[in-house]
């Protein structure tokens, strides 16, 4: 779980310092927009 967790950080932090939508991102990366933005909200929450 913990590889899982730091995957989908990375691409969290690599969509804030893209500058493109996460739609965009996902597209370009080959990822499930819905679990981008699943990890980015999971992500928020967890450090807060």
């Amino acid at each position: 779980m913990i590889h899982k967790v730091g995957f989908w950080a990375a691409h969290v932090e690599a969509v804030r310092l893209a500058g493109v939508s996460a739609s965009e991102y996902a597209k370009q990366h080959g990822l499930a927009v819905k679990s981008l933005y699943y990890w980015r909200h999971k992500l928020a929450v967890t450090s807060n």
